[in-house]
């Protein structure tokens, strides 16, 4: 997958494609992670009983527990990647319906390869 980031007060919003370079999602940060490619992997519920179920973004420079999980704003975020189905200023919206399409989407697999991209 592909992360495309613009930058707007300090938090990323991003637009994740699949492989096939198709729009799967909108994504927000507050804490961006650098660009770069990553190695994703399934986190099971009892990793992280705040978030449940969640995709952990592997060997973050300087950091650590970096998710994929439900939130819509800086306040849910605190570093990870949250997920939704569009943007409202400094939010991102209906990040749990987004985030269950998220799962569907990567049901048959434990981890993922992920490019994270900034403008030139």
């Amino acid at each position: 997958m592909r992360l495309q980031r613009v930058f707007n007060d300090g938090v990323a919003l991003g637009a994740m494609c699949d492989d096939a370079g198709r729009l799967f999602l909108p994504t927000f940060e507050n804490k961006p992670i650098p660009a770069g490619t990553y190695t994703v992997k399934l986190m099971p519920a009892k990793a992280n009983p705040k978030h449940g179920v969640s995709w952990e973004v592997q060997d973050v420079p300087g950091r650590t527990d970096i998710l994929f999980h439900v939130g819509n704003d800086a306040d849910d975020s605190d570093g990870c990647i949250l997920v939704g189905f569009g943007f409202a200023g400094r939010t991102i919206t209906n990040s749990l319906t987004a985030f269950a399409s998220f799962k569907r989407f990567l049901a048959k697999v434990s981890t993922f390869t992920l490019t994270v991209a900034d403008p030139v």
